[in-house]
């Protein structure tokens, strides 16, 4: 139940500002309203070269490189968007000066990118920095940064750090019952999100009342949206197994996995079955799972992000059990084949040289079959 939160820029752009780029200007600019993203993205790419000699208003550069970079956000092409939103950033520190609240905004809406990629060390300070401002340009009691904080909170989440995200998150939760009420979304995304920081917190019961709570409450819709749902029942039976309670835990996260489909989404719930079939004793199973949650991350490009180290190192703890041998197949999604003792040895080490630094003192411990 993680909600993010982008800080959207549509531009109005005027004739006499950009006079030569003017219909394209304008034609992304209702692409975008529309909610036509690759439309919005392919008319930023042929505006963009023309951009900096015919757009004269330092304001409207600044706006087109941020509806630009919101664009792709929205196409999850998060490396293009954080390009733009960084020459965004760039062109406003420089034209409009680091306290307008543009600059902020472009800094948001970069450290969210990062967010999204998994590197939450790098947009944690560009959150911090972009705050300050943007709660003078809102109004600390606005819904905008409450929306802003709660992201940086919801990023809390990501990384395990529960005492800070907790009174951000609680904070979230009481403006939006105060202004939204009960019923809105962003009130129910950052509830599942308190109930979330319970179960990392070990307070089981207050987890579960929450997320209970709401799946009866979206499941009772007339039409209840599908991804809400799995990602109840992720959360459920991702709770269960800190529980030790598996029997609940493997048909909740297995109906996660099922409600999910082919969304990406299975890989998250892919994952977490195999643990709870790795501690039921059903090592093949898990395997499978984590293979399958790993061809996943793969197809998005993910190799770089915790979502896919963590099957991969869960997968690699999974050998090192003396009841499960090496595999001594082909592993498509590695593309790596293995063969002979030491040519294992040589390929977890490679594999495991990128995500865990001091896998080569524990390789040796690792058994062979």
């Amino acid at each position: 139940m993680k909600k993010w939160f982008l800080l959207l820029l549509i531009a109005g752009f005027t004739k006499a500002s950009a006079q030569g780029v003017q219909a394209e200007l304008s034609a992304m600019d209702s692409a975008f309203a529309q909610g036509h993203y690759q439309q919005a993205a392919q008319l930023a790419e042929k505006i963009y070269p023309l951009a900096q000699s015919q757009i004269k208003n330092d304001t409207v550069l600044v706006e087109f490189h941020s509806t630009a970079g919101s664009a792709y956000y929205q196409l999850e092409d998060y490396v293009k968007a954080g390009k733009f939103f960084r020459e965004a950033a760039d062109l406003a520190k420089s034209r409009l000066g680091e306290t307008e609240y543009h600059f902020s905004l472009a800094l948001f809406n970069l450290a969210s990118c990062l967010k999204e990629e998994g590197r939450y060390a790098e947009a944690e300070p560009l959150y911090l920095q972009s705050l300050p401002v943007l709660a003078t340009a809102f109004g600390q009691s606005s819904l905008q940064y409450t929306r802003c904080f709660y992201t940086l909170g919801s990023m809390y989440v990501d990384m395990g750090k529960y005492a800070e995200a907790e009174s951000m998150c609680a904070a979230a939760v009481h403006f939006y019952k105060t202004i939204l009420g009960e019923t809105s979304s962003d009130y129910l995304g950052a509830l599942g999100t308190m109930a979330v920081i319970y179960q990392g917190q070990a307070k089981y019961e207050q987890a579960e009342a929450i997320f209970l709570s709401l799946k009866n409450y979206h499941a009772a819709q007339p039409a209840p949206d599908q991804a809400t749902l799995q990602t109840l029942e992720n959360n459920l039976g991702e709770l269960y197994r800190h529980m030790g309670d598996y029997a609940r835990a493997e048909p909740a996260l297995e109906k996660a996995v099922a409600l999910a489909g082919s969304n990406p989404s299975a890989a998250f719930s892919l994952n977490n079955l195999a643990l709870v079939q790795k501690a039921l004793g059903k090592y093949n199973e898990a395997e499978n799972s984590y293979r399958k949650a790993l061809q996943i991350y793969i197809a998005q490009g993910k190799r770089e992000h915790p979502d896919y180290t963590n099957p991969l190192n869960n997968l690699g703890e999974l050998y090192r059990m003396p009841i499960m041998p090496m595999p001594s197949i082909t592993w498509p999604w590695l593309n790596l084949p293995l063969g002979n003792i030491r040519k294992r040895r040589n390929i977890w080490k490679n594999v495991w040289r990128s995500i865990k630094p001091h896998w080569e003192k524990r390789i040796s411990f690792m058994p062979i079959a």
